[in-house]
């Protein structure tokens, strides 16, 4: 008999249907999958890899659910994603939302300022550039200037005393790092706009930046790591590398080298994973498939580090809606529109384009491809009109109602007395 191999998802549902009658151990467990799979190809080593990779799978849950309970409003959970954007988990409403709630509202773990920002490399604009947000520094500090927090050195300022407490990087990097932070800059200046990789410098300045605030704050490095094992992306995608990473690679090593020893504090152990050869890559990558850079906060190539809202879906007709004061303050997620009970939230991921450009994107940029109602629409060359399916949502809903208000006639049942009349 021909033996077929079955695929992660095969298996796991195997599992887990196993072990919801009985726990068994690994040995036990790969006899009774044989047992049941009589026509499958399964290895010990593959159930074991697919046992810890559910377990990490659950954890990484659990801390998204334990954070999304701290953030969001009552009434929203985190579970498998069913198809619906690039992760395998997203966000759900557990009862009816109305417009217009406050879903969550969350701080940035971490701010990203683009190469393309001039002022990033501008030594003589740096005390009017806040250090931390980026923002002009005159713009919040009009009537008393006097109150901007300024680097002992001249080597940078902050618009508030908040920003300020917040910068983890300015000193090590400033400081005791400057001369080889400011090489690392200058380089990801002149390459900038020169892609020839996989990525662009960008990410990979994001990713830096990413990086090196996991040294100093522990709450990043457990996102990362809960977020990598909630992108099945990463396992499908040969982790390549090229000269030009594998050089960045060894020169942020270095600097991370040289600030642990400079800081006795640090234990750069807890990113050690992230710079080898394949933890660097499946760190760009995760820059790069998941949504933890908000366009919105600071324009096409800065953006935040974020907790929960990267795991809302995606759709082009979203039924949530990001708002965003400043880089620094919390951004707010309002429910766009009336979201029914067991519906996903979702965001739109890039914007308006066209049809066309939206699948190229979502495909290149997230490796998946869109299946909401606007896309299926279109897609069948049909046009999408959002205002003309709720008016005629809500006549629909009337007509219900109006159907249930109108009362009923009463049947004769069998044992009432009815009078024949003759």
């Amino acid at each position: 008999m021909d033996r077929i191999s079955p695929s992660d998802r095969e298996v796991l549902s195997c599992i887990m249907s196993i072990q919801s009658r009985q726990m068994l151990g690994l040995n036990k467990l790969h006899s009774k999958i044989k047992e049941d799979h009589t026509d499958w190809s399964i290895s010990l080593s593959r159930v074991k890899h697919l046992v810890r990779k559910q377990v990490a799978i659950d954890e990484a849950k659990r801390t998204l659910q334990g954070a999304l309970n701290d953030l969001c409003a009552p009434g929203l959970c985190v579970r498998d994603a069913d198809g619906v954007g690039p992760r395998s988990v997203a966000i759900y409403a557990e009862k009816p939302l109305a417009a217009g709630t406050k879903l969550w509202s969350e701080p940035p773990l971490v701010l990203v300022n683009g190469t393309c920002d001039i002022s990033t490399w501008n030594g003589e604009a740096r005390s009017r550039i806040c250090s931390y947000c980026h923002d002009f520094i005159f713009r919040k500090q009009t009537a008393k200037i006097d109150t901007v927090q300024t680097c002992k050195d001249g080597d940078g300022a902050w618009c508030t005393v908040k920003c300020k407490r917040k910068d983890y990087l300015h000193t090590p990097l400033r400081h005791s790092v400057k001369e080889q932070w400011t090489e690392f800059e200058l380089m990801m200046r002149e390459k900038q706009g020169n892609t020839t990789g996989t990525f662009s410098w960008d990410q990979y300045y994001s990713w830096a930046r990413i990086l090196l605030t996991a040294l100093f704050n522990q709450t990043v490095t457990e996102h990362l790591r809960a977020f990598e094992h909630l992108v099945p992306s990463l396992v499908d995608m040969k982790l390549e590398t090229d000269e030009e990473c594998e050089s960045i690679r060894i020169m942020l090593t270095s600097i991370v080298d040289a600030i642990a020893d400079s800081n006795g504090m640090i234990d750069k152990e807890r990113i050690a994973a992230y710079l080898t050869e394949t933890g660097f890559i499946r760190g760009l990558l995760l820059v790069k498939l998941c949504k933890v850079s908000i366009p919105e906060t600071a324009g096409p190539d800065g953006g935040s580090l974020l907790r929960i809202t990267p795991l809302a879906a995606h759709s082009c007709d979203p039924n949530a809606e990001i708002l965003v004061t400043r880089r620094q303050d919390p951004i707010k997620v309002i429910a766009k529109r009336a979201i029914d009970a067991g519906e996903v939230i979702t965001l739109n991921y890039l914007g308006e384009f066209t049809a066309p450009e939206r699948v190229a994107r979502l495909r290149e940029e997230y490796n998946f491809e869109c299946q909401c109602k606007r896309c299926t629409t279109e897609a069948a060359g049909l046009i999408y009109d959002r205002d003309a399916i709720e008016l005629a949502e809500a006549e629909a809903e009337a007509a219900r109602a109006q159907l249930a208000a109108k009362p009923r006639r009463k049947s004769v049942r069998f044992n009432d007395e009815v009078t024949i009349c003759v």
